[in-house]
């Protein structure tokens, strides 16, 4: 696994993991033009590439980055020119890929780009060879772009052979990337598939061991900071609040309020308070939506009653949610909201059965966090710093809380909301 090549965040205890060389691992070096010269040249690059294959923050090594950097920028130009020569060679493409990410962990300008061309270029050419995506994803996970590589690590498998025949360098790829982008159960599970294939112990991957370290169980009757039971992440599209500890991440939009509790005597809940809607009579009017989760010592009936017994339930119904079946009741109170129609909403209950593989469900690709500083900052995952899936079942009930002049409206968003809301 290779460290970041990004000023704003370097992680420490990245930097003394296994070698892993992937990129020349995806390659047949064999299929390269057999001209002596060139084929020199390759295996005298080849020998740097424990220098080239990660960025060096400081260059330590018994070579002159400078030389380093001409001795594969002249190997480069040698093979352009040969891929203008065999333009069916799709290895030729994938080798200019692996040396211009050298170089671009060299420093050398403009390479970026060009990697980003090369690779257009050959995805064109080869759009059914899996392998392009990969070196891309892999080069997009190193430059600290950790949710356009697993875009491309999508794409390959798209186009992979089934995963258990998949070569280890690409689930070792494929697993820095998952921990670049904080999906850290996606992480251990392709170094679990990278060491079966490599006949190794996924504890031999120093990450695979500092992650294990890194989850706790947590306390069923302890008592959690709202900070530490819920994550806010920012996304390009918005925001998520997730528990990795009750298995629920929503989609949230900036401009709605919040307002959540940690966790204590076995539940924790969540209230969003969306933007206003505009009912027909041209009023702007608020709804609100509870979710409460929890893993109380009591029946899954007996939570549902509890949860009902102030509502005025008019009519119940199962309707299944991306494979979850949920009890949807409809409730209206006439005393309530007398101005704009009276209220009538939903509360809907399902059960999240602890899952086999905790986290997968929920995990999605962020962003690295930036940092203010002009260097490298240094973040590590401290021991029992992540809070695991709670390992029994977990009921969940949504309100929603509105009024008859907006239901249309506020029911068209609650179900897109329920959705796009990932349970595990």
């Amino acid at each position: 696994m290779k460290p970041l090549r990004c000023p704003a965040l370097a992680l420490a205890f990245l930097l003394a993991t296994l070698p892993c060389h992937a990129d020349i691992e995806a390659i047949d070096l064999s299929a390269l033009p057999a001209d002596p010269d060139f084929r020199a040249e390759v295996d005298s690059v080849i020998s740097y590439r424990d220098y080239v294959d990660h960025y060096s923050f400081d260059w330590r090594y018994p070579v002159a980055k400078a030389d380093v950097a001409a001795s594969v920028s002249r190997l480069e130009e040698k093979t352009v020119a040969l891929v203008a020569a065999y333009p069916a060679n799709v290895e030729l493409r994938l080798f200019d890929l692996v040396l211009l990410g050298y170089l671009y962990n060299l420093d050398v300008a403009g390479t970026q780009a060009r990697i980003e061309a090369v690779a257009a270029r050959a995805k064109a050419d080869f759009p059914s060879d899996y392998r392009i995506p990969w070196l891309l994803g892999e080069h997009l996970a190193g430059a600290a772009k950790p949710v356009e590589a697993m875009g491309e690590f999508e794409k390959a498998l798209a186009l992979a052979p089934p995963a258990d025949s998949l070569p280890p360098a690409f689930h070792e790829d494929f697993a820095a990337a998952c921990f670049y982008a904080r999906m850290y159960r996606h992480a251990m599970s392709e170094y679990e598939a990278a060491a079966a294939g490599r006949g190794i112990r996924p504890a031999d991957y120093p990450v695979y061991g500092s992650l294990e370290k890194a989850f706790s169980a947590p306390d069923i009757d302890g008592d959690y900071a709202n900070t530490v039971i819920w994550d806010l992440d920012a996304l390009d599209d918005g925001f998520r609040l997730t528990s990795r500890a009750m298995g629920i991440s929503i989609p949230v939009k900036p401009s709605w309020k919040l307002r959540l509790t940690g966790y204590s005597q076995r539940r924790a809940l969540a209230v969003l308070t969306p933007d206003r809607l505009k009912s027909p009579k041209g009023a702007a009017i608020g709804i609100s939506l509870l979710f409460w989760l929890s893993v109380e010592d009591t029946s899954y009936e007996d939570f549902v009653l509890t949860l009902l017994k102030d509502f005025k339930v008019t009519s119940r119904e199962l309707r299944t949610v991306n494979g979850i079946e949920f009890e949807v009741y409809t409730w209206e109170d006439p005393s309530k909201y007398g101005n704009i129609g009276g209220a009538i909403g939903y509360y809907v209950f399902a059960r999240l059965p602890a899952p086999a593989k905790p986290g997968m469900r929920i995990e999605y690709p962020r962003r690295i966090p930036k940092s203010t500083g002009s260097g490298p900052s240094y973040l590590q995952l401290a021991e029992g710093s992540i809070l695991d899936r709670f390992g029994r079942e977990v009921y969940l009930g949504v309100m929603m809380d509105s009024c008859h002049d907006i239901f249309p409206q506020a029911s068209e968003l609650f179900w897109q909301l329920l959705g796009s809301t990932v349970l595990e």
